[in-house]
């Protein structure tokens, strides 16, 4: 065992870091869906900003000069879906806690938790990102082709991937919500 602090760490794990992946899956994703707030209630919220922000710039047009109003609508659509991630910090810090306490005892190590986590919030993301994305996307009336309908969908969902994970390394960073 090693000392880190007043923790003492046991390195040898009782299960294979597949096996431990295996079962953080199974854990966090039971997690996620028994908690309302970190996706039914995040995906109404999101929803009713993509509602909001699509009746904002309803039905802009394509004419040259609404580049800048489609400019503005599409910064608005990923800023305000990316700070909307903070409000994962306390329970990301929550987690950290039992994950300090768990890695401690052995039963896992901290990669397997972070792949286990950044798996199971891929089709969190997803949902968050096709839900109002596709809401704002019609409202505001962007071209309707397909390409690039799922280009927008997907700059979306990165945008958002993006934002968790980095919401993820500050909560690691702290021990405290703010």
């Amino acid at each position: 065992a090693q000392v880190h602090g007043k923790l003492r760490v046991n390195v040898a794990y009782r299960a294979s870091w597949f096996t431990q992946v295996r079962v953080l899956l199974a854990r966090t994703w039971k997690t996620m869906l028994r908690d309302p707030s970190f996706v039914w209630l995040r995906l109404v919220m999101y929803m009713m900003l993509g509602l909001a922000i699509g009746l904002v710039w309803l039905q802009l047009g394509d004419s040259a000069g609404i580049v800048r109003d489609l400019a503005g609508g599409l910064w608005y659509i990923i800023a305000f879906y990316v700070f909307m991630a903070v409000a994962a910090i306390p329970a990301y810090i929550e987690e950290k806690h039992v994950l300090t306490r768990e890695r401690a005892n052995g039963y896992y190590s901290v990669s397997a938790a972070i792949i286990s986590k950044a798996i199971v919030d891929v089709p969190f993301q997803l949902v968050l990102a096709l839900g109002p994305g596709t809401v704002s996307y019609w409202l505001i009336g962007m071209q309707a082709d397909a390409a690039k309908y799922f280009i927008y969908i997907a700059l979306l969902f990165l945008a958002l991937y993006a934002s968790e994970s980095f919401m993820l390394l500050i909560a690691a960073a702290t021990d405290y919500a703010l």
